[in-house]
């Protein structure tokens, strides 16, 4: 099993429904589908088990404490050489995504595949490159939903997401993985569609909190100076200047 495509939900068929007709499209069907509901809804087990076009799939259908908890969940229950986190709502950017990583990972020297996003708001769509994973310490270098884990590396190191981390515990699990990783590969290209009104986008600032505390845990006290600066920096620029904020960072 190459992809093991990890989905979170919370009684929300419809988003659902989004993530998995982008994936039931996908040219390469070497995968497993984990999804998992915190609510026990069962409109969403209803649905899923009429579903046919999915051969490796299941659905844990239980309480939860939350995304990270259900994330674990769906962590454990996973069988492929890499694991991917696209919770409800969250879809690849072409039909060709998965062919595409596979021809990269067949080699198997790869721990850690990543690359661009597309990030959409409403209407509107911005591209949001990645940056370089070295750069992880100054934040999380693009969105979870283009990461693809080696899962040999997150069982043999026992990684899970940190309970503790309400809304940036994706940011400390990528931080810790990659101290374990040898080989990482940059795609240049665009590998999903995050649509920007989840919880972490809704509460910034107690995400900024978390990530705070995030780096001085594994970078110390003076990184974590460093990069909150440039942190502050680039949010006011955003404020004060959108214009140039955006010509920065989307190349507009």
């Amino acid at each position: 099993m190459k992809f093991s495509i990890v989905t979170v939900c919370f009684n929300n068929l419809d988003e659902v429904i989004k993530t998995y007709a982008s994936l039931v499209t996908q040219d390469l069907l070497d995968y497993e589908w984990i999804v998992v509901d915190g609510s026990a809804c069962s409109e969403i087990k209803v649905w899923f088990e009429c579903d046919n076009k999915i051969e490796n799939k299941k659905l844990i259908s239980e309480k939860d404490l939350g995304i990270y908890d259900g994330m674990n969940k769906g962590l454990i229950a996973s069988r492929g050489d890499y694991v991917i986190f696209m919770n409800s709502g969250d879809i690849f950017y072409s039909d060709s995504i998965l062919s595409k990583v596979a021809c990269l990972s067949d080699s198997g020297r790869y721990d850690f595949i990543y690359g661009d996003a597309l990030e959409k708001y409403g209407d509107r769509e911005k591209l949001k490159k990645a940056y370089s994973h070295r750069l992880v310490s100054y934040g999380m270098f693009t969105h979870h939903q283009a990461m693809y884990y080696r899962r040999s590396i997150l069982i043999d190191c026992n990684l899970q997401y940190d309970l503790r981390y309400s809304l940036a515990s994706d940011y400390d699990f990528t931080v810790r993985f990659l101290k374990n990783v040898r080989v990482v590969y940059k795609v240049s290209s665009i590998l999903c569609v995050f649509d920007c009104g989840g919880s972490s986008t809704m509460r910034s600032e107690e995400s900024f909190r978390q990530q705070i505390q995030i780096k001085k845990e594994n970078f110390g006290y003076f990184n974590t100076a460093i990069s909150s600066f440039i942190k502050s920096f680039i949010t006011t620029l955003k404020v004060k200047a959108p214009f140039l904020y955006e010509m920065i960072r989307y190349g507009k």
